[in-house]
């Protein structure tokens, strides 16, 4: 261990071994893949400004620039890569799909993923019976009261979220396959 003398000693040249280098040592985080639903918009600042929900939480999305973003709407799912920046994820690449769109959309790490064989979408929150692909049925309790609008009885779905006996909390669904 270095005591406080040490301490600072080894600060003191760390810092004189930056300015040596003009400054030049830095970390780079390596660029990671996420998707989502969009939750909010700005595209009135240049670069656009996306406030995104994804299995690792909700956070503001930086877009590249704003033709990215011309035809995004509040409930789209997004796929991004970037780097995150404190709060802000930074995105080099940033595509967006409606939720009825044929985009293939992954399932959720971690999650489930079933075919809906009944829904509720009068109650609050909105609710789906789901045969698991295990042949399972499980009620999915949706995240929000729009998070079910776009799907269909037939339609398979994926949730990330919390299992309690045979009910699903979902924190995040997306659509995944329509029937044809």
């Amino acid at each position: 261990m270095f005591s406080r003398v040490g301490r600072h000693a080894a600060l003191g040249f760390f810092l004189a071994l930056t300015v040596s280098l003009g400054g030049a040592v830095s970390v780079h985080a390596q660029p990671q893949s996420i998707e989502g639903r969009i939750t909010g918009l700005n595209t009135d600042t240049d670069p656009p400004i996306v406030a995104v929900r994804t299995n690792r939480g909700e956070f503001l999305l930086q877009a590249p620039n704003r033709p990215s973003v011309v035809r995004a709407r509040i409930g789209d799912r997004f796929r991004a890569v970037g780097t995150m920046s404190g709060d802000m994820f930074i995105a080099t690449e940033f595509e967006t799909f409606s939720p009825g769109s044929t985009a293939e959309v992954q399932p959720f790490p971690g999650g489930i993923v079933g075919r809906v064989t009944a829904l509720d979408t009068s109650s609050d929150p909105g609710r789906a019976l789901v045969r698991l692909e295990s042949g399972e049925m499980l009620m999915v309790i949706s995240p929000g009261p729009a998070a079910l609008a776009p799907v269909r009885v037939g339609d398979r779905i994926t949730a990330i979220g919390e299992r309690q006996g045979d009910t699903y909390r979902a924190r995040d669904l997306a659509i995944v396959g329509r029937p044809r």
